[in-house]
């Protein structure tokens, strides 16, 4: 919840970045530190700072979608998700009873850095861009929203 003030501060895109790099690093903080509290307490804030990569992208799929898309494709995302949710782990879990429990970390900063990736093929849109689709749409903006 306190990572949305933030998020709304940088952008959607640069949000996404910074809470990557910052999980990239947590996770390997709780990967090479062989202390049970330096561990307990990254693995606690890896949780705070992938907690808003899902919301942050539903968010700028509206921005980047026409209006009309917007039921269809954030269902579809969410779906998609959902099932990435329940396949990825069954998958991690299957590497990691025939390697051993130590590849589990590789894998995860391996899913980070994909995560990151990916989100690079995605459109930047600023916050005057966003109110120029939005207008090119037919919708109207007062003065506060337009600065």
């Amino acid at each position: 919840m306190g990572l949305s003030f933030l998020t709304a501060r940088l952008g959607e895109y640069k949000s996404v970045f910074l809470y990557l790099g910052i999980s990239i690093v947590l996770e390997l903080v709780f990967w090479l530190v062989p202390s049970f509290v330096v561990s307990a307490v990254a693995v606690a804030l890896l949780g705070v700072f992938l907690g808003p990569l899902f919301p942050t992208s539903i968010v700028l799929a509206t921005k980047l979608l026409p209006r009309d898309l917007h039921v269809g494709s954030i269902g579809f995302a969410t779906a998609f998700g959902g099932s990435g949710g329940a396949i990825l782990p069954f998958l991690v879990g299957v590497i990691a009873q025939r390697r051993g429990v130590e590849s589990l970390q590789p894998m995860i900063v391996a899913i980070l850095i994909i995560i990151g990736l990916l989100w690079v093929c995605i459109p930047i849109v600023g916050r005057k861009q966003d109110i120029a689709i939005h207008k090119a749409a037919g919708e109207s903006f007062t003065k506060t929203e337009e600065a």
